[in-house]
């Protein structure tokens, strides 16, 4: 017996997940971000998730694995993201830079994101809408 899943197939979520993994390891080594809990370690990995969860519309579970960590710090990233977009200038460009390069890889590997797909993402205000979570 299969669950119905209600966001990617399975197929994709693995090619998706596979994708942001090497993204991010080389992210994660070029920018020296730390496992420590320090800001500006956190923002980037905040702003990874957000964006993986946008884009890529694959389930918390699966952008958790990617960073080590569970589905519940997922979803307080996406959680702290007004707030973080809103007041905070580092976070705002962190931000923009991994949406840019996600939506670049994607696209590179014949995939339309689902934020560019469905119009989601402004690109002028950098407002961003989940259909999991409001978060503008």
């Amino acid at each position: 017996k299969t669950k119905k899943n209600k966001g990617r197939p399975f197929f994709f979520q693995k090619i998706f997940g596979k994708f942001l993994e090497n993204f991010w390891k080389k992210y994660e080594k070029k920018n020296k971000i730390g496992k420590s809990r320090e800001r500006k370690n956190v923002i980037h990995r905040q702003a990874f998730m957000q964006v993986a969860r946008v884009t890529a519309k694959l389930p918390c579970i699966k952008v958790a694995g990617v960073l080590g960590k569970n589905h519940a710090t997922v979803i307080h990233a996406c959680k702290q993201h007004e707030m973080n977009y809103r007041f905070d200038a580092d976070y705002r460009e962190i931000h923009s830079f991994m949406y840019e390069k996600i939506n670049e890889l994607l696209m590179s590997n014949g995939y339309i994101p689902e934020s560019v797909k469905n119009n989601e993402f402004k690109i002028q205000d950098r407002l961003v809408c989940s259909n999991h979570h409001q978060l503008f």
